[in-house]
């Protein structure tokens, strides 16, 4: 017989540490963006995260389209996750 999995007992996997971007409007990135993160393209026009004006890393889509969350969630076996917001 095969082993139970947490599913079967009705249990759910929470992730409690999980960052999410929101993309801010430019009266944010003005009033914030000499202390603060903020979402940049690199030269191949990929979406980079910027800190000071110094282009830091590669940002996963997952991070800031949504749409691609849920899939990435299940990848992982996660049902639910508390989101840390990052306003850039």
């Amino acid at each position: 017989m095969a082993a139970e999995t947490r599913k079967d007992r009705g249990l759910k996997a929470i992730d409690v540490h999980s960052h999410m971007i929101s993309l801010g409007g430019p009266e944010t990135e003005e009033r914030y963006k000499a202390i603060m993160p903020c979402l940049s393209r690199d030269a191949a026009g990929r979406e980079v995260l910027a800190l000071r004006g110094k282009q830091t890393y590669l940002l996963p889509e997952y991070l800031y389209r949504p749409e691609l969350r849920m899939p990435e969630m299940d990848t992982a076996g996660v049902d639910i996750q508390v989101l840390s917001m990052m306003q850039v």
